[in-house]
Protein backbone atom coordinates (compact mmCIF):
# COMPACT_ATOMS: atom_id res chain seq x y z
CA UNK A 1 0.00 0.00 0.00
CA UNK A 2 1.88 3.09 -1.05
CA UNK A 3 -0.21 5.85 0.53
CA UNK A 4 2.41 8.58 -1.25
CA UNK A 5 0.01 8.45 -3.99
CA UNK A 6 -3.27 9.60 -2.23
CA UNK A 7 -4.74 12.87 -0.88
CA UNK A 8 -5.46 13.14 1.70
CA UNK A 9 -9.03 14.35 2.99
CA UNK A 10 -7.91 17.42 4.34
CA UNK A 11 -6.70 17.90 1.38
CA UNK A 12 -8.79 16.77 -1.72
CA UNK A 13 -11.44 18.91 -3.71
CA UNK A 14 -14.28 18.34 -1.51
CA UNK A 15 -16.78 19.64 -3.76
CA UNK A 16 -20.17 21.22 -3.00
CA UNK A 17 -20.53 21.31 0.54
CA UNK A 18 -24.30 21.72 0.08
CA UNK A 19 -24.28 18.73 -1.95
CA UNK A 20 -25.45 15.57 0.10
CA UNK A 21 -23.86 13.20 -2.87
CA UNK A 22 -20.18 15.82 -3.37
CA UNK A 23 -16.82 13.62 -2.32
CA UNK A 24 -16.78 15.66 0.71
CA UNK A 25 -20.04 14.46 1.84
CA UNK A 26 -18.82 11.21 1.24
CA UNK A 27 -15.65 11.63 2.98
CA UNK A 28 -17.47 12.86 5.95
CA UNK A 29 -19.78 9.94 5.83
CA UNK A 30 -16.94 7.51 5.58
CA UNK A 31 -15.50 8.96 8.54
CA UNK A 32 -18.90 8.62 10.49
CA UNK A 33 -19.36 5.16 9.58
CA UNK A 34 -15.89 4.27 11.33
CA UNK A 35 -16.41 6.45 14.31
CA UNK A 36 -19.88 4.54 15.01
CA UNK A 37 -18.03 1.14 15.30
CA UNK A 38 -16.89 0.18 18.83
CA UNK A 39 -13.60 -1.27 17.83
CA UNK A 40 -12.74 2.27 16.00
CA UNK A 41 -11.41 4.59 18.89
CA UNK A 42 -10.31 7.22 16.64
CA UNK A 43 -9.30 8.05 13.17
CA UNK A 44 -5.50 9.13 12.95
CA UNK A 45 -5.59 10.01 9.07
CA UNK A 46 -7.68 9.83 6.03
CA UNK A 47 -7.00 9.56 2.36
CA UNK A 48 -8.87 9.57 -0.84
CA UNK A 49 -8.31 6.96 -3.08
CA UNK A 50 -10.85 7.44 -5.37
CA UNK A 51 -14.64 8.78 -6.30
CA UNK A 52 -16.99 9.95 -8.65
CA UNK A 53 -19.42 12.74 -7.33
CA UNK A 54 -22.77 11.63 -7.42
CA UNK A 55 -21.65 7.73 -7.25
CA UNK A 56 -18.76 6.64 -4.50
CA UNK A 57 -15.55 7.39 -2.46
CA UNK A 58 -13.02 4.91 -1.91
CA UNK A 59 -11.44 5.83 1.19
CA UNK A 60 -8.28 4.64 3.33
CA UNK A 61 -7.80 5.53 6.93
CA UNK A 62 -5.46 4.72 9.94
CA UNK A 63 -7.53 3.78 13.07
CA UNK A 64 -6.64 3.59 16.85
CA UNK A 65 -8.46 0.02 17.27
CA UNK A 66 -10.37 -0.08 20.55
CA UNK A 67 -9.84 -4.36 20.36
CA UNK A 68 -6.19 -5.91 19.52
CA UNK A 69 -8.00 -8.31 16.44
CA UNK A 70 -8.85 -4.79 14.46
CA UNK A 71 -6.23 -3.61 11.33
CA UNK A 72 -5.04 0.43 11.85
CA UNK A 73 -5.49 0.32 8.27
CA UNK A 74 -8.58 0.26 6.81
CA UNK A 75 -10.72 1.16 3.45
CA UNK A 76 -14.26 2.54 3.49
CA UNK A 77 -15.96 2.74 0.61
CA UNK A 78 -19.85 4.53 0.86
CA UNK A 79 -21.66 7.14 -1.21
CA UNK A 80 -24.71 6.25 -3.08
CA UNK A 81 -24.65 2.48 -1.77
CA UNK A 82 -24.33 0.69 1.71
CA UNK A 83 -20.96 2.17 2.87
CA UNK A 84 -18.84 -0.88 4.11
CA UNK A 85 -14.94 -1.21 5.22
CA UNK A 86 -12.68 -3.22 3.93
CA UNK A 87 -9.01 -4.80 5.21
CA UNK A 88 -6.04 -3.96 3.18
CA UNK A 89 -4.57 -7.42 3.32
CA UNK A 90 -5.95 -7.93 -0.75
CA UNK A 91 -6.40 -4.61 -1.24
CA UNK A 92 -3.15 -2.63 -1.90
CA UNK A 93 -4.70 0.08 -3.58
CA UNK A 94 -8.07 1.75 -4.36
CA UNK A 95 -9.04 0.37 -7.36
CA UNK A 96 -8.57 -3.85 -6.09
CA UNK A 97 -10.40 -2.05 -2.95
CA UNK A 98 -13.32 -1.38 -4.76
CA UNK A 99 -13.16 -5.13 -6.52
CA UNK A 100 -13.35 -6.68 -2.91
CA UNK A 101 -16.33 -4.27 -2.26
CA UNK A 102 -18.25 -5.23 -5.52
CA UNK A 103 -17.40 -8.95 -4.39
CA UNK A 104 -18.65 -9.15 -1.22
CA UNK A 105 -21.56 -6.83 -1.85
CA UNK A 106 -22.54 -8.82 -4.94
CA UNK A 107 -22.28 -12.34 -2.15
CA UNK A 108 -24.83 -10.33 -0.10
CA UNK A 109 -27.22 -10.47 -3.31
CA UNK A 110 -26.85 -13.77 -4.19
CA UNK A 111 -27.58 -14.85 -0.27
CA UNK A 112 -30.37 -13.00 -0.27
CA UNK A 113 -31.66 -14.03 -3.76
CA UNK A 114 -31.51 -17.53 -3.04
CA UNK A 115 -33.07 -17.27 0.56
CA UNK A 116 -29.90 -17.88 2.60
CA UNK A 117 -28.71 -16.70 5.96
CA UNK A 118 -26.78 -13.36 5.75
CA UNK A 119 -25.68 -13.40 9.54
CA UNK A 120 -22.24 -15.52 8.93
CA UNK A 121 -19.53 -14.49 6.95
CA UNK A 122 -21.42 -12.03 4.45
CA UNK A 123 -20.56 -8.59 4.51
CA UNK A 124 -23.04 -6.10 6.97
CA UNK A 125 -25.46 -4.47 4.34
CA UNK A 126 -27.73 -0.87 6.02
CA UNK A 127 -30.59 -2.37 4.21
CA UNK A 128 -33.37 -5.04 4.52
CA UNK A 129 -32.32 -8.36 3.56
CA UNK A 130 -35.07 -8.35 0.54
CA UNK A 131 -35.43 -9.20 -3.20
CA UNK A 132 -36.05 -5.16 -3.78
CA UNK A 133 -32.94 -4.20 -2.46
CA UNK A 134 -30.64 -7.07 -3.57
CA UNK A 135 -31.98 -6.05 -7.12
CA UNK A 136 -31.42 -2.51 -6.26
CA UNK A 137 -28.02 -3.08 -5.02
CA UNK A 138 -26.94 -5.26 -7.58
CA UNK A 139 -28.03 -3.05 -10.30
CA UNK A 140 -25.68 -0.42 -8.51
CA UNK A 141 -23.05 -3.14 -8.78
CA UNK A 142 -22.87 -3.08 -12.07
CA UNK A 143 -22.68 0.89 -13.02
CA UNK A 144 -19.78 0.83 -10.58
CA UNK A 145 -17.80 -1.93 -12.67
CA UNK A 146 -19.00 -0.24 -16.17
CA UNK A 147 -18.62 3.43 -15.21
CA UNK A 148 -15.25 3.25 -12.38
CA UNK A 149 -14.02 0.21 -12.43
CA UNK A 150 -13.63 -0.24 -16.64
CA UNK A 151 -11.49 3.37 -16.40
CA UNK A 152 -8.86 1.21 -14.00
CA UNK A 153 -9.15 -2.03 -15.92
CA UNK A 154 -8.24 0.31 -19.32
CA UNK A 155 -5.64 2.19 -17.66
CA UNK A 156 -3.92 -1.29 -16.79
CA UNK A 157 -3.94 -2.71 -20.07
CA UNK A 158 -0.88 -3.13 -21.70
CA UNK A 159 -1.14 -1.50 -25.18
CA UNK A 160 -0.55 -3.45 -28.45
Amino acid sequence: MNIEVLTPISAMDRGDPEDDYSLGQFADRAEQFLLSKRWCKSIRNGYFGLGNEGILGVFLFEISPGHPDVDDWLWVVTGDLPPAYLVCDLSPDPPSALRSYIREMRRWVEAVHEGRSIDDEIIPVNAPATREYADMLESRLDLLEELVLSQYDEAERPEG
